[in-house]
């Protein structure tokens, strides 16, 4: 360690690794700015960020609020010449004499010479050429393992050079990056010998460096070079590590994990299998039977053919079964909340509290059955009687997502039901066990064959089928508002009931005269539930600027004290991301707003260790345009904006195309009222982050979504009105 007055310089890279995404964090640059200040040592910034197509800047400096005093880079060739150059504040850029730094070439000396001297070297070994040599083999070995493997989809790959690269996709033919399939391959290919590298913004890319294809000719002892070893082998590796989180799991009824599809009261299997893991380790949990469009036109017709049966049980026959459903949910409460939080994240104190909430709209519902009353109108004229009934729609289709992949659930599949519904269930394809374990309890509480049928695996082919099959006369969606729109158009063909609940930009409204204490828990409350993902989680946070400073204060400290970790481990607060591109947005929205001049209260960088964890984050100062307040972040952090007036406040929660939710914190009534109408949300929390339950309609508006789910009116969606009109006789 040299003491400060021996350091004329500190020379970093603002952003580092293959990727090109891998920024230092704020904290160190800050921190080394202010060193730099106090000891008069210059802080300089090592070369342009020229993967700004990735990063969205041209220079990695524009990622931090520090500023270098010079910024230096230097490129081997550039159309043969070397190209280097410097930027640096006025006043150091002048002290240098002759010239000053910016000589040669326009740019500096040192750099411009550095870069002749890896010309002489690239020239004198060929390494252009071998380089070329090597990549066309490595490239033409990909390209046969792209078209040959099924084991993992990949891109095409690219090159050819010194290093070949290919993405690691979630399916084949998407553009979907898939970083967690790419960790794996990664790591067995270090069991095997072969030296790659991991990069990209999700960590999707692997790239081949020329030495890896001499090492494929001659593999270490016991891995075998043919392609049918390394499927065993893989095959064994995955096992082991599917044992190890099954027995971590440590579920009561093991019976409870299924890995196959439900339809028409039968547990199907097939032969194509789809991986769901454990975001807080990476660790396989299971490999689930990948479903088609064959299976979901089974399911359908399944449903189809036991809907009159079941539509015509008396409404207590049917609420009874939904009761033992619900019973025995209850009675298996921790196995479903320990599996839930196995393959979704969420703490296990949260997975016990969802697995409620679940059974809650069973419950709901099972009473509701009985209620679905009519009416009697009276006559138009004397010989007339009017009478008006509700019937079941029929065949539903429902789609659910993974942040609450048992609540969602229950909470379209309960009023289905419990009306006479026959349904075909789509769960997420990254959460798909907990549905499977709840259609386990389903059957086991009666439910007659055909009346539940789950169908997951190939979302755009099932996906097809929901939406055009016209057998099913009902479509329910949760998830985004891009997708929501898309599969509505297609069900609009065969003039479908359609509900969406689609995604949320939700404002948190904090004014001066609010209970302090209730505004900071409700923030906790309903920013960090499920680690910020929830589609009613506030999203832009806008604080009055008298009580600005102390909320921000208080706010920071109580994150702070946030437990970070894998909820089947211990007790926690906050879980993982859903996967690692979920992370990258996260991480994308904070640089997004610090570059615009926001400040980190706490937090702000992923956190360390295996699993997709990012720290739960308070930032200060951020702009009223940034990414946090434009997109729904559906993470950790809450960014806060300063504002002044009532009107303002509500012209800024308005500003959006989104309707779910709202959050407001005032003690003056009339403000309540006020802002409560003004907001053009579905839903307002009052003094409150919670605000959902059973008894209440959950919805929203504008782009948010159609319909109502929950309380009596979420029966409404799933029952047609009649009108029977009957002629009287008179005596």
């Amino acid at each position: 360690m040299s003491p400060p007055d021996r350091v004329a310089a500190i020379i970093l890279e603002p952003v580092q690794g293959e990727g090109g995404f891998n920024p230092v964090p704020v904290e160190l640059m800050t921190a080394m700015r202010a060193v730099c200040d106090e000891h008069g040592i210059l802080l300089v910034a090592d070369e342009v960020q020229t993967g700004f197509a990735r990063t969205g800047r041209l220079f990695a400096m524009e990622h931090y609020p520090v500023k270098a005093d010079l910024i230096s880079v230097a490129k081997s060739m550039a159309g043969g010449f070397p190209l280097s150059g410097v930027i640096g504040r006025a006043d150091v850029m002048d002290r240098v004499e002759p010239g000053g730094l910016g000589g040669t070439y326009g740019g500096s000396p040192i750099a411009c010479a550095a870069a002749l001297a890896v010309l002489d070297v690239i020239e004198a070994e060929d390494l252009v050429g071998r380089a070329n040599a090597q990549g066309a083999v490595l490239t033409e070995r990909l390209r046969s393992f792209t078209t040959r493997n099924d084991l993992v989809p990949v891109s095409p790959p690219r090159g050819p050079g010194a290093m070949v690269a290919f993405d690691v996709l979630a399916s084949r033919g998407s553009r979907e990056p898939d970083g967690a399939a790419a960790k794996a391959v990664t790591a067995r290919a270090l069991e095997l010998g072969l030296i790659v590298l991991s990069c990209g913004p999700f960590g999707e890319t692997i790239r081949l460096p020329g030495a890896a294809d001499r090492l494929r000719r001659h593999p270490p002892r016991g891995a075998g070079p043919s392609r049918g070893g390394a499927r065993r082998a893989t095959g064994r590796m995955n096992a082991v590590a599917q044992a190890d989180e099954r027995q971590r799991l440590a579920l009561r009824r093991p019976d409870l994990l299924r890995e196959a599809g439900f339809v028409d009261g039968t547990w199907l299997e097939t032969s194509e299998r789809f991986e769901v893991s454990n975001p807080a380790t990476g660790g396989v949990l299971a490999r689930a039977a990948r479903l088609g469009a064959a299976e979901a036109d089974a399911a359908v017709a399944a449903a189809h053919a036991a809907f009159p049966a079941w539509s015509a049980q008396p409404a207590k026959a049917r609420a009874d079964i939904l009761k033992d459903w619900r019973r025995l949910i209850l009675e298996h409460a921790e196995d479903l909340a320990r599996l839930m939080t196995a393959e979704q994240g969420k703490p296990l104190s949260e997975a016990r509290g969802e697995v409620a909430y679940a059974a809650a709209f069973v419950e709901w519902f099972a009473e509701e059955a009985r209620r679905v009353y009519g009416v009697t109108i009276p006559g138009h004229l004397a010989d007339k009687r009017i009478v008006v009934t509700h019937e079941p729609v029929g065949v539903v289709a429902a789609i659910t997502p993974w942040n609450f992949p048992a609540a969602m659930i229950t909470r379209k599949v309960g009023p289905a039901l419990a009306v006479g519904c026959t349904v075909v269930l789509k769960p997420s394809e990254l959460t798909p066990l907990s549905a499977l374990a709840l259609a386990v309890l389903a059957e086991e509480a009666g439910l007659p064959a055909g009346v539940l049928n789950i169908v997951m695996g190939d979302a755009p082919a099932i996906g097809e089928v929901l939406t055009t099959d016209p057998r099913v006369r009902k479509f329910t969606f949760t998830g985004s508002t891009p997708v929501g729109k898309m599969l509505a158009a297609r069900c609009a063909a065969t003039v479908k009931r359609v509900s969406l609940e689609l995604g949320g930009n939700a404002p948190f409204l904090v004014f001066d005269d609010a209970d302090l204490d209730k505004a900071v828990a409700g923030a906790i409350a309903s920013k960090f539930r499920n680690t910020g993902q929830t589609c009613v989680c506030a999203n832009r946070f806008y604080v009055q600027a008298g009580i600005y400073d102390a909320f921000a204060a208080r706010l920071a400290e109580a994150v702070a004290e946030l437990r970070i970790g894998d909820g089947l481990e211990g007790p926690t607060d906050q879980g993982p991301l859903i996967d690692d591109r979920a992370r990258g947005k996260v991480a994308a929205h904070v640089a997004d707003a610090l570059r615009d001049g926001a400040r980190v209260l706490t937090g702000g960088a992923p956190a360390e260790g295996a699993g997709a964890f990012y720290q739960p984050t308070v930032l200060a100062d951020v702009a009223r345009d940034a990414l946090l307040c434009r997109e729904e972040t559906f993470g950790p952090v809450a960014g806060l904006v300063r504002f002044e007036t009532e009107q303002e406040a509500v012209a800024l929660a308005n500003a959006t195309s989104a309707g779910l939710a709202a959050y407001v914190f005032t003690r003056d009534n009339s403000r309540v009222w006020r802002v409560g109408g003004a907001l053009q949300y579905g839903m307002v929390g009052i003094n409150t982050g919670l605000i959902s339950t059973e008894v209440a309609p959950f919805g929203g508006v504008k782009e948010s979504g159609l319909g109502r789910e929950g309380s009596l009116f979420g029966v409404r969606d799933y029952v047609d009105t009649k009108t029977l009109c009957l002629e009287v006789e008179p005596v």
